[in-house]
């Protein structure tokens, strides 16, 4: 169950990168792309754990990836917007099944 847990938690990040790229919300996806980097570079549960937490802390606090809205040239992106809510939930549970 893990391995498939772990499989589709780097699954679902390459989807959020994906759109995060797309409209050029480059911030947040370096960010996600760094720590699935560091994920894929663990060498031990422990140290994977640490970067799993490391993506729940990117859901806390004013201006978290929980409050992204995505827009390009100001105007509201609703369909890529509610993809990544979608994705964004996902992620989520993922990240609580594999903690």
């Amino acid at each position: 169950m893990k391995s498939l847990t772990n499989n589709e938690l780097e699954c679902t990040i390459d989807k959020i990168i994906d759109i995060l790229e797309k409209v050029q919300e480059r911030e947040w996806s370096a960010a996600f792309r760094n720590l699935q980097k560091e994920y894929r570079n663990a060498h031990s549960q422990h140290e994977r754990k640490i970067v799993l937490s490391k993506i729940m802390q990117l859901y806390s606090g004013m201006g978290s990836f929980s409050d992204l809205v995505l827009y390009h040239k100001g105007r509201l992106l609703i369909e890529e917007t509610n993809t990544l809510n979608q994705l964004r939930i996902h992620l989520f549970q993922l990240l609580m099944e594999l903690r």
